[in-house]
């Protein structure tokens, strides 16, 4: 199988556009290469769509500098400590201190992250 250009592939796109326009019948060839022509365009969307979304959810489950940004809300969230410790905490907005789930300070904490959505529960 021959692999085209996208020059070439313009330009066979110009020529079945001018047949399209003027109402002239395609002949069996292109119609087979629109038909191939959509599908390439429809997954060329879907991709864009899927990077996109892969985009917004590396976003969402990356690990962010305290430096960077704090929690705007005191949700639990996974935290990175300079002791190398993972622990879940929640960071106090008013007093600027992170918690543990036992109530205690802590400290050290240098990243950040978001938890996952829980898992839905089957029936």
């Amino acid at each position: 199988m021959e692999k085209w250009t996208s020059i070439e592939i313009q330009g066979e796109r110009k020529r079945i556009a001018f047949f399209l326009e003027r109402n002239d019948e395609l002949c069996v060839e292109d119609r087979e290469l629109l038909a191939a022509f959509n599908t390439i365009d429809e997954k060329q969307d879907e991709i864009e769509r899927l990077q996109s979304e892969l985009k917004e959810l590396k976003e969402k489950q990356r690990w962010i500098p305290v430096s960077e940004k704090l929690p705007e809300k005191a949700n639990r969230v996974f935290v990175y400590m300079k002791n190398n410790y993972i622990i879940i905490a929640t960071y106090f907005i008013n007093s600027h201190v992170w918690k543990n789930d036992h109530g205690s300070n802590i400290s050290n904490v240098t990243h950040w992250m978001v938890l996952p959505v829980p898992p839905e529960e089957e029936e």
